[in-house]
C-alpha cells in the first residue's frame, strides 16, 4: 500500500466515520491488485493467507475473483491460488 493511498483511506475515515473496516481492507486489496502487472507465487500464498484470514468471507472470496478475473495470474497461480484459499 503506498503513503497516497492510506492517506485517502484515512481521510475519509475521517470525513465519514465509516467503521465499515472490510471496505478498507477492499480497497487496499484492489489497490495492490491495481499497482501490479504480475504476480510472484510468493505473492500468491501471501494473498492466500490473508483470505482465509478474513473474518468477511464473502468479501475475501470476492477480491479473490477479482485475482482470479484479472488476467495477471498464470494458470498455475490460479490453481494455487484455488487450493490454497480453499476456492472451489
Amino acid at each position: 500500500m503506498t503513503t497516497s493511498f492510506f492517506e485517502l483511506q484515512l481521510k475519509d475515515y475521517n470525513e465519514t466515520g465509516h467503521e465499515g473496516w472490510e471496505h478498507y481492507r477492499y480497497g487496499a486489496f484492489i489497490n495492490w491488485l491495481k499497482a501490479h502487472q504480475t504476480f510472484t507465487d510468493q505473492q500468491i500464498e501471501e494473498v492466500a493467507e490473508l483470505i482465509n484470514d478474513d473474518n468477511d468471507k464473502p468479501m475475501a472470496k470476492g477480491f479473490a475473483k477479482e485475482l482470479i478475473n484479472s488476467g495477471k495470474l498464470t494458470e498455475l497461480q490460479i490453481i494455487k491460488l484455488k487450493i490454497l484459499a480453499s476456492l472451489s
